[in-house]
């Protein structure tokens, strides 16, 4: 992610049956078939809820780099990802396969498109309702005072269900940090939202998702119109 929130399925999915580790030789390839200009493939990915963080990370990292090795026809070992300005994942050399990450407790999503900016955020619905200074420093004041009417429990979803928009395009932008969430609304039903940015909404779109029970996201791109095909990806 962009900045840290404190404290805080297709049928027939593939498999792969080998770790990346130590350096070890590794050919793992599933079948990710063929993706279309105006598509946007989301894998999910279920991490092990009792490993560290540290561990949840590093399995993020190696279904990124066994997805990314499918669509390139490379072994993972060979994809070489380098980090932007602020802090960006990108495949090095550019390539037209454009790919953005988000994990939270127990589970990681995977954009990935061609020639186009893409971001996504996913949160875990399990945390501390955000205290009133976050939320003042987060949204809008139109934003701010919708959430602070809402009891505790309503209050934690609604917060939720603006940031991770505001997330997911601050990452597509690769501006990281230098965004002022407050100048970015989210506009529209919760389960459709849009974006309403300075000067427009400069053909950005919006999806709502919803990868498993207890865990919000949103995914954002640019480039016109795209569709969403949803897949899951089992480490095993």
């Amino acid at each position: 992610m962009v900045r840290r929130l404190p404290d805080a399925a297709a049928p027939g999915p593939p498999r792969y049956h080998r770790r990346l580790s130590k350096g070890a030789p590794i050919d793992v390839q599933i079948p990710v078939g063929e993706l279309k200009t105006r598509e946007l493939h989301v894998w999910m990915l279920a991490l092990d809820v009792e490993g560290s963080r540290r561990e949840q990370r590093s399995a993020a990292g190696v279904g990124l780099r066994v997805l990314l090795g499918s669509y390139l026809g490379l072994s993972p070992l060979d994809v070489e990802i380098r980090h932007g300005s602020h802090g960006r994942p990108e495949l090095a050399p550019v390539h037209d396969l454009c790919f953005n990450l988000s994990h939270t407790s127990g589970m990681a999503v995977y954009a990935i498109g061609r020639r186009r900016a893409i971001g996504v955020d996913v949160e875990a619905l399990d945390r501390r309702a955000p205290s009133t200074g976050l939320i003042e420093r987060a949204l809008d004041s139109r934003e701010a005072a919708r959430v602070l009417r809402m009891g505790t429990e309503e209050r934690t979803e609604a917060f939720l269900g603006y940031w991770t928009v505001k997330e997911a395009y601050a990452k597509a932008t690769g501006v990281g940090l230098g965004l002022d969430f407050r100048e970015i609304r989210v506009e529209g039903p919760a389960a459709r939202p849009r974006l309403d940015l300075p000067g427009g909404s400069g053909g950005w779109h919006v999806r709502r998702l919803r990868p498993r029970a207890g865990v919000i996201g949103a995914l954002v791109a640019d480039g016109g119109p795209w569709r969403m095909r949803l897949r899951e990806l089992r480490l095993s």
